[in-house]
Formats: C-alpha cells, structure tokens, sequence
C-alpha cells in the first residue's frame, strides 16, 4: 500500500496540484507522482527526498517525522494501519484550514478595507453598521448569505437594542 500518497492526497483535499506546487515550489506533475507512490512513465517507485517532505510538511501542517516515517526514511516496527492512517488524515482534515479557505477568508477581509475606504458607509476610524446593512453588499454570518429579511430582522434587534 502507497501509504504517503495517500497521506498527501488526503491531505490536499480539494487543493488542485497546481495550488500545492504555489505553496511549496515543488511541480505539480512530481506531486502527481508521489500521490500515486510511482512514475507512470517509468513505473518506478517514488521516494521524495527529505528536503521535499519537509517543504511538504510545512505547507500542509503535519509531522515531519510522520512524513519521513511514511517515506520509510524512519524504521518503526509497527507499520501504520489502515486504521490509523483513516484517524489520522481525519483529524488533519478536523483541523487545518485548506489555502482555498484562506484565500476566501483574505477576499473577504479585502473587500472589507474596500468598503472602508471607499464607501459613504464609513470614514477611516469607523463603519456605520445600520449602513452597512442597509447597502448592497452581500453579507455574511457564519459562511451563509444575509437575505434582505436577515438584514430586516437584524436592523430591528439593533434599534431596539440600541434606540
């Protein structure tokens, strides 16, 4: 069993080959390979060196050591399960945020500044909430699309909150 192409699939979850190879300066078409354990071309294995794992390991976020394990760089008497493989991809996924996420995130922030810096709804020093949710712009709680009856309901607990 390819034990660390599978890993590293796992890992890249939804990321294209070509997002990993930005993030790490490593080619996607070598990635290619070492998620499939082997060179389709020359059908020999693939072993990436330890310089490769450890821009690998930085840029998804695990164990070096468990990537040099999964090489078999480091001898350990057990081999991992497929159990354990299964628990450990999981808790990855459980935990670390994808560069798509992020990049979400960072467009969102961005487009944030563009509104403070650019809109009637805000100067430098602040932003005009009863503004904000009376203009245009799509808004967001917890990754889901304020409709014009959200934003209604919102405006009506601020008043009442706040008026």
């Amino acid at each position: 069993m390819n034990y660390l192409g599978d890993f590293l699939k796992d890992l890249r979850g939804n990321l294209s080959l070509r997002e990993v190879q930005e993030g790490t300066g490593i080619s996607h078409t070598y990635l290619s390979t070492l998620e499939k354990g082997y060179d389709p071309r020359t059908k020999k294995q693939r072993k990436p060196n330890p310089e490769v794992l450890q821009k690998l390991a930085r840029f998804y976020k695990v164990s070096y050591s468990d990537l040099m394990f999964l090489a078999g760089y480091l001898e350990n008497e057990d081999k991992p399960s497929d159990e354990s493989f299964q628990e450990k991809a999981e808790k990855i996924k459980e935990y670390s945020f994808t560069l798509k996420e992020l990049d979400e995130q960072r467009a969102q922030l961005k487009s944030l500044k563009n509104i403070k810096s650019s809109s009637p709804i805000s100067n430098k020093d602040h932003i005009d909430l009863h503004l904000l949710i009376e203009s245009d712009i799509d808004l967001f709680y917890k990754d889901r699309v304020l409709s014009i009856q959200d934003k209604e309901k919102i405006k009506t607990l601020l008043k009442t909150f706040f008026e």
